[in-house]
């Protein structure tokens, strides 16, 4: 019989602990979390526009549709592609998305190392707190804040 002591790790794979809220990727609101905590300067929101006319993605100078010169339109941001590419910037704010995860976690990842610490409970507990208090400060959903765990690969 084999006994295994500890964890087993992948090099390709990290754990995960985060007190956050979950963001459906259809209903979160990207405008509104760019605006209110990615700043973007208007550098970044020119790289982030698309020229859009009749429904379709410009890719020359002129609308293939109903042929409108793309100086003349108006450009739509991509704000969920914004959030995506910069959430890492948020301050004190953690964001994970991918495999088995739906939508977006917003909130704080716990300072644990899952594979050495011996954590002391109580102070979990009032690092959990805290970081509750901040998720539910930011206002960021109606949904209970929750403790999630898991691994990226």
């Amino acid at each position: 019989m084999k006994i295994r002591k500890g964890f087993v790790s992948n090099s390709s794979s990290s754990s995960f602990i985060i007190v956050g809220v979950t963001l459906d990727n259809k209903k979160a609101n990207f405008k509104k979390l760019c605006e209110d905590y990615l700043h973007p300067s208007a550098n970044e929101m020119k790289t982030y526009t698309e020229l859009v006319c009749c429904g379709v993605e410009l890719k020359s100078k002129f609308c293939p549709k109903c042929g409108t010169p793309s100086e003349n339109i108006k450009g739509v941001t991509n704000y969920e592609d914004m959030f995506m590419d910069n959430y890492w910037e948020l301050q004190g704010i953690d964001a994970h998305t991918g495999e088995g995860v739906d939508g977006i976690i917003i909130g704080r990842s716990l300072r644990i190392d899952l594979e050495g610490d011996v954590v002391d409970v109580d102070e979990m507990i009032k690092e959990m707190q805290e970081t509750k208090k901040l998720v539910e400060e930011l206002n960021l959903s109606d949904e209970k804040v929750k403790l999630y765990c898991g691994q990226t690969y």
